[in-house]
């Protein structure tokens, strides 16, 4: 499952941009690009730091799947990992069975404190709080996005 979160530039923008000398359509692919920078690292930032709603477990393997592309007009922002989708919007995972493979069993420890071991247990499964990562990092950083993207019109307009 892939997540994409995208910004999409504008009709008048994209109308600009189809009927003005390359330079602004170029300047308009480096603001989509450097959109996509900022929000990357943000979300980057979100998974690593202790966000309120930081990832448990984190191994860096999310965190470094985070990734931008430009398509078109617009910028997407997003996760290839599978449980990536989990986390920015939250769900239930399904119940399975839960077996022993490189040990003899699984340990844990039961409702009274006492240690289990068993082979194999059936999980009920488990209801995955959403802890936004995408979404915060662009309403986070909206406004940086804005800056730079007018900024690398700006250049491109006064070339």
């Amino acid at each position: 499952m892939k997540l994409d979160v995208s910004t999409q530039v504008s009709d008048s923008l994209r109308q600009l941009g189809t009927n003005a000398p390359a330079i602004v359509a170029q300047a308009i692919q480096q603001g989509l690009r450097a959109s996509g920078e900022v929000v990357t690292s943000e979300a980057k930032r979100q998974v690593y730091l202790g966000h309120p709603e930081h990832l448990k477990g984190d191994t860096g393997r999310l965190r470094q799947s985070i990734q931008w592309e430009v398509r078109g007009n617009e910028t997407h922002v997003g996760s290839s990992v599978v449980y990536a989708a989990i986390h920015e919007f939250g769900g239930k995972t399904r119940a399975r069975v839960i077996e022993a493979r490189r040990a003899k069993a699984l340990r844990f420890m039961g409702r009274g404190g006492e240690i289990i071991f068993r082979r194999r247990v059936n999980h009920p499964g488990s209801q995955i709080p959403a802890r936004p990562y995408i979404r915060t990092a662009l309403r986070d950083r909206l406004g940086e996005v804005q800056r730079v993207f007018a900024m690398m019109l700006k250049r491109g307009l006064t070339r």
